[in-house]
C-alpha cells in the first residue's frame, strides 16, 4: 500500500462509549469528567501545594491518616498566602465538583454492571439506582465533610484543634476506603453478571 492509498484511507472513529458496550454516553462524559478533574488536582498538588508548603504533602491526601502536629506543620508552612492559595485552587474550585462528579460515575458504572447482572437485573430501574445511591452516597458525604473540616483550618489556623485535626484524619482515611468499598462492590457485580451469564 502506497503513501498516497494510506492517507486517502477512511479513517473510523471510535466512539469512548462504544469500548464498553451498553455504556451511556453520561456515565462516560462524567467518568472522564472525573479524571480530568483528578488529573489537575494532582499537578496542582505535587507542582503548586508542596512548592507552597515545603514539600509536605495536603491533608486530604494522607491515605494514613494524619496527627495534630502534622496538621498545624502543614499550615504553617503554607503561610497565609499559601493557605489562599490552597483554599481557592483546591477547595473553592476543583475539589468543589470532584466528589459529586465521582460519585455520579460510580453510580452509572453501578448501574451499567447492574443491568447485567441476573439478580439486579431483575429489579427495577429504581431499585438498581437505590442500590447504587446508597454504594456510592457514603463516599461522598465523607469527602465533603473532610473538605468543610480542611477549609476550616484553613481560613482560621487557630482552629486546628486535636478534636479537628483527628476528626478530619479519620474522615480523610475513611474517604479512601468508602471509595475503594463502592469501586470492590462495582467489580463484584460485573464479576457476578460474567459468572452467571
Amino acid at each position: 500500500m502506497t503513501l498516497r492509498s494510506l492517507a486517502r484511507a477512511r479513517i473510523i472513529r471510535v466512539r469512548p462509549e462504544a469500548l464498553v458496550p451498553g455504556l451511556r454516553r453520561s456515565t462516560v462524559a462524567l467518568c472522564t469528567a472525573s479524571v480530568m478533574l483528578f488529573v489537575v488536582m494532582s499537578v496542582l498538588e505535587f507542582f503548586y501545594f508542596q512548592r507552597l508548603s515545603g514539600g509536605l504533602s495536603s491533608l486530604d491526601i494522607r491515605l494514613m491518616g494524619f496527627s495534630s502536629d502534622d496538621a498545624v506543620a502543614w499550615l504553617t508552612a503554607l503561610g497565609e498566602p499559601g493557605r489562599e492559595a490552597v483554599l481557592v485552587w483546591q477547595y473553592s474550585s476543583f475539589d468543589l465538583f470532584f466528589p459529586a462528579v465521582f460519585g455520579l460515575a460510580l453510580v452509572g458504572l453501578f448501574l451499567h454492571v447492574a443491568s447485567r447482572a441476573p439478580t439486579l437485573a431483575q429489579r427495577s430501574k429504581r431499585t438498581q439506582l437505590a442500590a447504587g445511591v446508597l454504594v456510592v452516597l457514603p463516599y461522598v458525604v465523607v469527602n465533603y465533610a473532610q473538605n468543610l473540616f480542611i477549609v476550616q483550618m484553613l481560613s482560621d489556623p487557630s482552629a486546628a484543634s486535636i478534636w479537628l485535626t483527628s476528626a478530619t484524619s479519620v474522615l480523610v482515611m475513611a474517604k479512601f476506603l468508602l471509595a475503594l468499598a463502592a469501586l470492590a462492590a462495582i467489580a463484584f457485580v460485573f464479576l457476578r453478571g460474567r459468572i452467571r451469564s
